[in-house]
Parts: structure tokens; sequence; C-alpha cells
């Protein structure tokens, strides 16, 4: 009897030669070839294979980690020589189709989605007796041979060749005995494998110190890729003069027994101060995933953090050191589904190295190794948690971070939707509550006290000594940080000799904030310097961080001698500092600046992309927070005026006729005034509508402030526009009152209405008889809870848990629109499943996107596009969990499919029959929060375009197929061989440099060092050239750039959250303007460019002028939006003065800002002398800022003010500009 095993673990194949070795003396006809397929296999392997299959009874093979095609191949081997088969993980993939077991074939296989388990054989009504018999006999013992291959261990693998001989003949064996499983979850001594009987126990016999702090350790005991047991047998050694570590064993990654687990620990567990998991996927569900609600109410329940240090098991630490980041596999199963379970600290601890080539076996045996290195760092994390949990409050010494960013007075403490001063405030009075030593202080006078000292990041403007209170740190002191730094060689280059030019007089480094009794209050340091030209890059990695930003971080935990670091909002820049993009290293600005200090981080809900960045890379335990309130953005000034002109003009169509030659004149008047020339009346009566509904955000958020009530019913409200079971509220209720079906705004009111009595005194409307009466109750219902969810916050309660040392929850991220289960904030963020996308309703709404875009694009040429250029964002990803997916498989032709919860979804082409078109080119652009994120939509949509490729299909029908041979062509004439050829033609994804982020455009725009916008288009290509195809990872390809940008017919970007207009933020003119910018500088020619708006049930696309019309609409000129914002008024300028300069990165980048758009903000922030004087007073710099881009807008040609505009601009600006001197 031979058996074939194999597997991409070491540790397993390792376990199965022992158990041979044990027996094959004593058992010569126990024949067994072991293949390790973590690698493809060579083609000296292969005969070996192909040699050793034509005498194998039973092919064994564990799929998990080892590409589909090998395992294919390997099963079409076994059966083209009726070789029997096990799989012994059913997932759906295309081999287990081919599978043949004694009766039992491929077909007949089906699992139990949760277990795992194989499912009761359910056989046709043609078979006879004898067949379902036979069939019903191989289930069982596939399924006994799985069993021995799940208990693990060598006395099991003896037991699976018994059972194997006998299966197949070899009755001179012994009777294989049951699988001997080991308890699931027990107290293992990993040096010994001795089981205890609880902790105290192994505490007694350890000769540990049981009075030092203890930590639980939790570890795979078994059957692990490779055997970790020593290595966790080191760590705790290394922990002994530290703490006492109680090591818990699983023997499965699929369960865990907390009932067990808890009985181990009686009259101990109050004790345990931390968790540290080694354990990959979620904790107790292995591969499959799947929610764990009792694991997570079992850590609440403790309120422990748990620390995630993890092992590379693919990985030599030689290896480790060359890479910017994890694998797409080791990310998943080592950060992204331990997060989901609420675990932080999720950096890389071992590497795997050779133990010697096994020759009786033929395969490499491998064993871990510790990371010096990271082991220093993470015994230095364990003494700070420890040490922070043991505080006092009283004794907490904590740093409030903020920002800076532009640097200067106009700019303190910014933040996605924030208001930060309020916020800080009201977090002190919550330290002081808790007994820390800290006074208390107002959001003014906290404002007083930076703006008054001048508190902030050296400008052009500079200091006035008189007023200069910064905290000071020796240049002496701090030098000795510097000088061990691995850097120091690229440090002089960029910034200069030691301590440099910024923030410092070369006698001591300038520390912008103040201490309040044992807190500081201070602002992180500037990217760059009041002089630095765009090179250094607020996210840009190649630059590192100057001296004065690094001297800042150690002053911290040196001089400071802080216990804890939280950062407030979103976002800073030590996330986007040089090094890995996850699993970070000792050469990582971010994991050395943090140090060992525990880190929080206040990070906006709706941002899950960037969030992520920020808990990997800077090992931070995020606390989110939630949105300001939203209200309809409504309608005012002359689009009141032209709204009931439209009306007066319907009504005198139907009552007076001749009145309406009079009332059109006025209408387009008031049109032509108000950026709607040459618009049909059902177009202006549309958009109208739409900005009377658009949700526009009414001020900032405070910290730990819920909505109030009216607000809250306005969300939910809002929430429910979009379907609940398949409706919206709106529509029950014209169920409910049919004659107001076409009244918009009736409806809106009656809805809230409605939602206020229910919530209000628990009133359901009379429905009985009506058909959706259930639909009511249930609608309703729902829009209680939601109501509850955005009236309670945990932001600060949150923060005080967490620097208890305690454990914050974890929960999805995203719109809260979307997804209102996020809610209520003051947990800790994770992303959206990454395998999960696209979702199938991103791919519904993806493809109609896709068909409203080429709609359009027809109607305006008289014929389809060729190439499509998309973004591809990781926020929008995260958000609509993959509509541009959804949207690029719909223009290729292709669908998407799941093949099971363990894996990644794969697409695959659809017929062009079906399709109806030709398939169109694609050009991509993605961000690098994109690539970090979802490195296996990058592999699936690779897979893809290589099928598109290679399609039979004629390039009539194929675009795609027919560009790739095209530039195919081009680079075999360059030289390249054909697989390089091959790769680079196929490939369509674009991005910034392995390990960086950022365009580089909005700083351009913000410090003006650009002449013309080639400069702008040709700083796009510098970050954007980059290739990721199956064979590269962000090389440089200019030239191929270029190819397919020239090829590009249109620009497509999603916007998809309520939160943001396309003019509220640079992250638009940064990509999809650059990116339009670019294919001008290629194509030398403009492109269209699309934006399609997803907030709403039904997706909307548009010309990007329209979209731009209307945020400026609906925000930067609407009295509402002011209102809201100068409640809030220093912040408040702020935002006025960015959306402005948006605007600026708008013009320049897309030539689409009208130019009645700039006069409409000159006469809102110019001409009102009111608001003027309210704005200055609130922020002078800021609003000089404000100025300066409406100058400069003029200077370049974009705005062609009247003499009387440009006069007044000017001079409010000279005033400005004085006031600042």
């Amino acid at each position: 009897m031979h058996i074939i095993f194999a597997a991409a673990s070491s540790g397993t194949l390792a376990d199965a030669a022992k158990a041979h070795e044990q027996i094959k003396e004593i058992y010569p006809e126990i024949k067994l070839s072991l293949f390790l397929t973590e690698e493809p296999l060579s083609a000296e392997q292969w005969r070996r294979f192909e040699h050793v299959s034509q005498s194998a009874n039973l092919f064994i093979y564990d799929p998990h980690g080892v590409e589909d095609d090998l395992v294919m191949r390997m099963a079409r081997i076994c059966e083209r020589y009726e070789c029997d088969q096990i799989s012994l993980m059913i997932n759906g993939s295309k081999w287990e189709k081919i599978i043949r077991f004694g009766a039992l074939l491929g077909q007949d296989i089906q699992v139990k989605p949760k277990s795992g388990e194989l499912a009761p054989f359910d056989p046709s009504n043609e078979l006879t007796q004898e067949e379902r018999e036979l069939k019903e006999q191989a289930i069982e013992s596939y399924e006994q041979i799985k069993d021995y291959w799940h208990a693990s261990g060598i006395a099991n693998w003896k037991e699976l060749f018994y059972f194997a001989a006998h299966l197949y003949g070899n009755t001179d064996v012994p009777e294989a005995k049951a699988p001997s499983y080991a308890e699931k979850t027990g107290i293992i001594d990993p040096a010994t494998g001795e089981y205890y009987s609880s902790a105290e126990v192994f505490l007694q016999d350890s000769k540990q110190d049981a009075t030092k702090p203890k930590i639980v350790f939790i570890y795979i005991a078994s059957q692990a890729r490779v055997k970790s047991t020593d290595v966790i047998a080191e760590l705790i050694e290394r922990l002994r003069p530290t703490a006492a570590v109680i090591p818990v064993g699983l023997t499965s990654i699929m369960k865990i027994d907390l009932e067990n687990l808890e009985s181990l620990f009686v009259g101990m567990l109050d004790d345990i101060q931390l968790i540290v998991n080694f354990i990959g996927f979620r904790l107790g569900s292995g591969p499959r995933g799947g929610d764990r609600e009792d694991v997570t109410d079992w850590l609440e329940k403790l309120d422990i953090p748990m620390l995630h240090p993890f092992f590379l098991t693919r990985t030599t630490l030689a290896e480790w050191e060359e890479t910017k980041g994890l694998s797409p596999v080791e990310a998943m199963v080592n950060v992204v589904l331990p997060e989901l379970d609420g675990a932080v600290e999720t950096y890389p601890i071992a590497a795997i190295q050779s133990a010697g080539f096994d020759k009786n076996y033929q395969f490499e045996k491998k064993e871990l190794v510790l990371m010096e290195e990271r082991v220093h760092y993470f015994m230095n994390r364990i003494e700070r948690w420890l040490h922070l949990r043991k505080l006092e409050n009283s004794q907490k010494r904590v740093a409030l971070i903020g920002y800076n960013y532009p640097p200067g007075e106009g700019n303190l403490f910014g933040g996605s939707f924030l208001d930060t001063f309020s916020s800080i405030s009201a977090l002190l009075n919550k330290l002081a509550d808790e007994g820390y030593q800290v006074e208390r202080m107002t959001g003014d006078e906290l404002e007083k006290q930076f703006r008054g000292h001048q508190l902030f990041n050296e400008t052009s403007w500079g200091v006035d000594e008189d007023a200069d209170q910064r905290l000071q740190y020796s240049v002496s002191k701090a030098k000795e940080d510097w000088t061990n730094h691995l850097d120091r060689e690229r440090m002089k280059s960029q910034w200069g000799e030691y301590p440099g030019e910024i923030m410092t007089d070369e006698e001591v480094f300038f520390i912008p904030g103040f201490i309040n009794g044992n807190v500081f209050i201070g602002l992180q340091p500037s990217r760059g310097g009041a002089d630095q030209d765009s090179s250094a890059d607020y996210h840009d990695q190649s630059v590192p961080p100057h001296y004065q930003y690094q001297a800042f971080y150690n002053w911290l935990e040196k001089d400071f001698q802080s216990d804890a670091i939280v950062h407030i909002g979103t976002h800073g820049s030590l996330e986007y500092l040089p090094g890995k993009e996850n699993g970070m290293s000792s050469s990582c600005y971010p994991d050395q600046l943090v140090h060992s200090l525990p880190h929080f981080y206040f990070y906006y809900i709706g941002n899950p992309s960037e969030a992520m960045l920020a808990k990997r890379r800077t090992h931070a335990v995020l606390s989110s927070y939630q949105a300001p309130p939203f209200r309809d953005g409504g309608l005012y000034g002359d689009y009141e005026e032209l709204e009931r002109l439209l009306h007066e003009y319907r009504e005198a169509e139907q009552l007076d006729p001749q009145r309406c030659e009079e009332i059109l004149k006025e209408i387009q008047e008031l049109a032509d005034k108000n950026g709607f020339s040459n618009q049909q009346l059902e177009d202006i009566e549309q958009e109208l509508q739409r900005m009377q509904y658009a949700l526009i955000p009414y001020g900032l958020h405070i910290i730990g402030e819920g909505l109030k009530h009216e607000d809250a019913i306005l969300h939910t409200v809002y929430t429910l526009r979009r379907e609940h079971m398949g409706i919206t509220l709106k529509q029950l209720v014209s169920q409910l009152k049919p004659a107001l079906q076409n009244d918009e705004a009736e409806l809106e009111k009656e809805a809230a209405v409605l939602l206020r009595d229910y919530i209000e005194s628990r009133h359901l409307p009379d429905v009985q008889g009506n058909s959706h009466a259930a639909a009511f109750a249930d609608i309703l219902a729902y829009g209680e809870s939601i109501y509850h969810r955005v009236r309670k916050t945990e932001e600060l309660s949150s923060i005080i848990k967490a620097l208890n040392g305690g454990y914050l929850p974890a929960k999805l991220a995203g719109d809260i629109y979307r997804n209102p289960e996020s809610l209520p904030t003051g947990t800790n963020l994770y992303q959206f499943d990454p395998r999960s996308v696209p979702s199938p309703s991103a791919v519904v709404r993806g493809a109609e996107i896709a068909k409203a875009t080429l709609t359009q694009y027809q109607e305006a040429h008289g014929k389809i596009p060729h190439t499509v250029a998309c973004v591809l964002w990781g926020i929008e990803t995260s958000r609509t969990q993959g509509e541009t997916i959804g949207q690029l498989l719909e223009y290729v032709g292709a669908k998407a499919v799941k093949h099971s919860q363990a894996t990644s979804t794969t697409f695959e082409l659809i017929p062009l029959s079906e399709l109806g078109r030709p398939r169109m080119n694609v050009a991509i652009s993605m961000s690098g929060v994109f690539r970090d994120l979802f490195p296996n939509v990058i592999d699936a949509l690779n897979d893809l375009f290589e099928k598109l490729a290679c399609a039979d299909e004629q390039e009539e029908d194929n675009y795609f197929k027919a560009f790739t041979l095209k530039v195919q062509e081009q680079l075999l004439h360059e030289g390249y061989e054909q697989a390089d050829a091959f790769d680079l033609a196929s490939s369509r994804i674009f991005g910034p440099a392995s390990g960086e982020y950022g365009t580089g455009i909005n700083h351009m725009i913000e410090d003006g060092s650009w002449t013309d916008e080639e400069e702008l288009g040709e700083m796009y290509k510098h970050h954007a050239q980059h290739v990721y195809s199956k064979l590269r990872r962000g090389e440089s390809f200019p030239d191929l750039y270029d190819l397919h940008m020239e090829a590009a017919d249109i620009v497509s970007q999603l916007r998809a959250s309520h939160e943001y207009e396309i003019t509220d933020i640079d992250d638009y003119y940064n990509f999809f303007g650059g990116l339009a910018k670019s294919i001008e500088k290629a194509k030398g020619e403009r492109v269209d460019i699309y934006i399609t708006d997803t907030t709403q049930q039904t997706p909307q696309t548009e010309d990007v002028e329209h979209a731009i019309n209307r945020g400026v609409r609906t925000r930067l000129t609407n009295p509402k939006w002011m209102e809201g914002l100068l409640g809030h008024p220093y912040h408040g300028v702020q935002q006025m003065a960015k959306h402005t300069e948006n605007l600026l990165g708008l013009a320049a980048t897309t030539n689409k800002v009208e130019n009645w758009v700039f006069s409409h903000v000159h006469d809102t922030y110019v001409e009102d002398k009111a608001l003027q004087e309210k704005i200055r007073q609130a922020n002078p710099q800021a609003y000089h800022d404000l100025l300066g881009t409406l100058v400069e807008v003029s200077e370049r040609g974009y705005w062609k003010p009247t003499e009387a505009q440009w006069e007044t601009l000017k001079n409010a600006f000279l005033e400005a500009e004085a006031s600042m001197e």
C-alpha cells in the first residue's frame, strides 16, 4: 500500500515522515511519498510525482496555501493512474470535481458550511442499494482519514497508515485505532508537551514567580505549518524576569473551548494582565472564518488587550528584510482576520529557516527562528502594557497629539469632521473626572494657549520670539538617538547636517505644545520645513522624517516620560512614514517613533482604509468617532427664487399660458447667472431637487457627543432613504398617503413625523389591512435602533478604558448610512473582509454604473469607448464593498465567482453572446492604500486580465486583447523576452511604488510650486507609473504607463459617501484629476471625466463639472453649511479655506471649474462684509489663505473677475496680509 501526501506544511510532513520511520521496517508494504507544495515543484519533482503516482493507492493533499493550478496538475496525474484522492479541505475548488475515492466521486462530496465536515451523502434514486452502500462506506472512510489528520501528531499518522493499509487489502498490519484527540484547549507546556490541570499547577511546576503579572500565551500545540513550540518556550523563558506566562495550547485552529479554558484558571482569571495570541485567522475559527461572538464576548468580559505578534511560516529572515511587507496570504491570516477579534500590534516575531534536507522523503525541513530585534521590541512593549495597567490614573503621563498641516497658525489641530479644540477639552474633563492629574480647559482656552503663545510648526511667517513659549529638547541630548539611526546618510542628504534647520536654533529642538499636569498637549511635526517644496510629500515614503520630527517622538518617551500616546483625529503623518506596508520591523519609522509606548488613535469611523494603515503601521488601538449631524442642503437665495419661478411657470402652463414667456425670461436670467446656461427646464428642476435633498454636514463633531434628538431623527430618516428589507420608508409612506406620491418634500416630512411618533410614544400608523403593515412595523423598529445608536457614543469611555489597559471591542468601519451597525462609536475599527470583494450587491451596482457611463459617452460621442480609465481607492472599496470592481467586470464582460467563505473571489469571462457588445479595454490607477488592503483583489484582477488576453476571440470583439497584442508586439520589438512582454502587455494596474502613498499633486497646489498644468500631469505619472502585474510589484514603467494613458477615452471615479462632495477633499483632484491630466499629457488632448454618485439607491453618473457645481452650491456657498461651521469658528474657517483651495486643484487638473463658480465664492466670502468680519475674527490666517487662493485662481487664468471684483478682492487680501505681519 502506497500513500502520497502533499502539503505546504513542512511540520505536517515531518510528523508523517517520523511516523513512517517507526513502522517501515516492521511493515515494509506500507510506502510513503511526501511532497512539500509551499513553492511550485521543480521539473525533477514533477517527474518523481508522476513516477510514484503509477504505484500509489491513495493521494492525500492539503490544498491550504497551495496554488490551485499545482493541486489540479497533481490531481490530474493521479486521475490518469487511477489513484484515489482525498482533499483535506473542501472549499469548492475546481480540482474537487475530479476526485475519486473508492465509489465516491467529486460531485458526491458536499460540506457542512459551518463545521467543514462532510455532509451526509444524498444519492439519487437511480443508484442500486449496493452502489448506495459503497458510496456511504467511502464517505465514512474519507471522513476517518480526515479525522486522523485533524487529530494530528505522530501517533495518529501511524493509525492513518494502518487504516489505509486495511482499506486497500493489507490485513497483516494492526487494526487501526480511532483517532486520538488531545484536549482542544489546554494548558500545555511547549517545552515538554505536558498537559496541566490548572494554571496554578503549571506555575508551580515551571518554577515561575506567581507574584509577577500574569500573561496568557495562546499557540498551536500541534498540526502547525512549522513547529512553533520551541520558540514559544524560548519566549516564556525570556519573559521570566517580567511576567509569569501561562501557555494555552490549541490542538486545532478551528476550535477553542472557552468553558474548559476558564475552568483551568479558576480563581486566577482576574489576575491575567495580557493575552498574547500567536495563532493566525480568527481565534477558534481557522480558514473558514465566521462570526465568533463567543470569543469576542469572552475577551470583552476579561477586558484584557489581545496582542498578536506572529510567525512568518513562508518567509526567511533574510527574505523578510528585503520585502516591503507581508504577502497577501500572510496579511490575511496574521493581520486582517485577527483584527476582527480586536487583536492589536500585529508584527512578525519569528521567521523560518532551513533545518536540513530529508533525503529519505525528499523535502526541505523548516524550523522557526526568533527575530532578535523584534523579540526585544515585543518584550519592551509587554513591559509598557503591564506598566500602564499597574499605574493609578493619578500617576499616568499621557501625550495628546494633534496636527498642524499645512504648518502655521491657521491650521492648528485639523481633523476630519472634528472640532479638535472642543474634543480635547472634553477629553481633559473626562481625564480629570477619572483622577488624572490635569487641569480642565475649555476649547477657547486651548485655542488661546496655542495661538497666543505661537505653539505651532514653523511657517514662512516665522515666530514672534516674545510670544514663543514652546517646550525645548536639547540638541545634544537628542543626538545620541540620531547617531544610532539606521538611515544617517539618507537623513544628511535630505535634511543636511544634524540638527538641520527645522524647528531648531542648533541648541534646542522646539516642541510645539505645553504640559498640563501629567498631560502633554501638542502638535505632530510637519513633514517638511516652511520652505520645502512638494518633494517633501506628506504621503511620500521616500522622504525620511526630519530631525525635529524624530526628536519630538523621542522627547515624548525620554523627556516627558509618557506612559501612552493618543493621536486625535483623522489623520496624521506618522503612519505614512518610510517603512514596510505592514508587519513592521525596526527599520520602519512608524515602528521606531512610537517606541514601546501603548498607542491609541481617535479615528473617523467613515475612513476604514486609512484607519487600517494607522492601526497596522503604528501599532495603534483605534477608537472610532462619528460624523457630525447632517442636514438636507436646501435651497437659498437665487436657487430658492429659481424654484419659485419654475413652479410658477408650471402653473402658468396650465392656467395662464400668456404669462409663460415673461416668467421664462426671468428664469433664463437667473439660470444664466447661476451656472444653468443652455439647460432645459427639466434639467434645472432636477438639479434643484438634488441640491435640496443633498446631505451636507452641519458643523463638526465633538468627541463624546452623540447626536441631539432632532438630528438623530433626521439621521435615521436619511438612512432609511436606502432600502431596508427591499423597501424605503418614503415608499411605505406613499402607500399610506397616495396623494403625496409625487411630493418629495411632503413625503420626507411625513416620514420624519412617523418616525418621531414611533420613537417618542411607540405610536404605529393605522395600517390595518394594508399589505405593508408588517414592513411598517419592521422598518420603524429598525429606525428606532439606528436612532439610539447615533445618539449614543462610547468615545470618551472607550479611551479611558484603553488607557486603563483594557480591551476595546472591534467593529466594522465604514459609511454610517450604508452600515448603521457600525455605530455606536468608540470601538476598535476593522476593515471589510477583503476576500468578499466585490460583494454581490457591489457587482450589481457596479454593472449599473458601467452601463450608465457607456450610455453617457455614447450619447456624447456617437460610439462606445475602447478604453476606460478607473481609479481604485481603498476607502471607496471598503465603503461600497467593491462597486468599482463591479464596474470593471461589466466593462470587460466578466463575473465574480465565490468558491467559499475561506477563499477570495475570482473572476470568470461571460460569453460575448451574453455581453452583447465588445469587451472594453481598461486602465487602472490605484492608491497605495488599496494596494495594502486588497492584494487579493489585485491578484484576482491579474488572473482575469490573463484570461482576457488569451481568450479565443476576435480583436474587434475584445478591445482588451487587441490592445494587449499591440503592446506585446512593441515590447518584443524593444527586446523583451516573451514571458516578460506578455506579463507587461496584459497588465493594467498602475500605482505608487511599493511602500509609497499619494500623488504629490495636492502639495504642489498647496504651495504653488508649479508653473503649468503639464507639471501636475508629470507629478501624477511620477507617482503612478508603477506596474502591479503577475510578475511585478511596483516596478516603474513610464513608457508603458504612457501607452495606456494614450489609449484612454474616459476617466471614471465614484463618489461613495454623503460625507464628501468632490469639492470637499483634495483626494479627488489628486487622483481622478491627476489621472486625467496625465492622460492629457500622453494623449495630447483632454478626455471626459465621469463621476458616479452611489450614495443613493440608484447610482447617478454625470460629467465632472456638474459634480463640481453641486459641491459648491450645496456646501461652499450654502448659508446652512457655513452656519454649521461657524458654530466651531476657528476650525470652521479652516474648512472654508480648504474647500476653496480644492477648487483651485480641480480647476488645474480638470479645467472644468466654470467662471461663475469663483464669482459666487467671491460674492460669498469677500462681498459679504458681515460674514467676512466673522471669519476674519475667527481665524485670520485661514481667511488670508482663502483670499490668497482666489488671487492665485485669477492670476493663473481660471477665473476672470470683473474689475470691481478684483479691486474688492485685492483690497481684502492686502488688509488680511497687513494684519498678519
